[in-house]
């Protein structure tokens, strides 16, 4: 954060396998089952935390998640 409280920069960009471990963690934390979790992404790359979800949607997703959201007869939006 800069003096005025705004982002300046990100220092880890939190992807993949590393989404569906902190999603895990958070609701256990939480003390909520995964199956009351809705998951929303864009992106092939979020597949590790859509497939642990309840509720996994496609948000205009990319081609590859697409077809995967299709198959598994998940929602898009």
């Amino acid at each position: 954060e800069d003096s005025q409280g705004k982002l300046v920069s990100i220092s880890h960009i939190v992807e993949g396998n590393d989404k569906a471990h902190y999603v895990q963690a958070l609701a256990n934390r939480l003390g909520i089952s995964l199956s009351s979790v809705t998951v929303y992404s864009d992106s092939y790359l979020d597949l590790p935390v859509l497939e642990i979800a309840g509720r996994a949607v496609g948000v205009s997703p990319d081609k590859s998640l697409k077809r995967v959201c299709q198959a598994n007869q998940w929602e898009i939006i």
